[in-house]
């Protein structure tokens, strides 16, 4: 999932640009599953994500730092599914540090559906 995040500071009107690739092993459990829609439940058991961030220090010197990380920023997933059609919420957290800000976000989703038989 890519994932682009943007930052302006507003006391030194600097623009801070984050962005991140993702890609999750999500577990997924339904609750609820009938004929005509389904409701489930994830968690992202690793993250694969390689991110760059990019940030001032207090004497305005500017530094940039990429990573790659499979256990930080997991997170929970809902949704509920109706045929091809998908609403989603993620909660993002990171697991291995407290001090890390907590991500809400949702999301639509078509799933394209293909004739072809395996």
């Amino acid at each position: 999932t890519p994932y682009f995040r943007y930052y302006q500071n507003p006391e030194t009107k600097k623009e801070i640009t984050n962005y991140s690739v993702e890609l999750p092993l999500l577990l997924k459990f339904y609750p609820i599953k009938s004929d005509s829609f389904k409701l489930y439940l994830g968690y992202s058991i690793f993250n694969f994500r390689y991110y760059n961030f990019t940030y001032y220090t207090f004497e305005n010197d500017k530094y940039t730092k990429s990573h790659f990380t499979a256990f930080e920023n997991t997170f929970f997933e809902s949704g509920i599914v109706v045929k091809n059609f998908e609403v989603y919420s993620k909660y993002y957290f990171n697991a291995l540090s407290q001090y890390d800000s907590k991500n809400f976000s949702i999301g639509v989703k078509y799933n394209f559906k293909t004739n072809k038989k395996n």
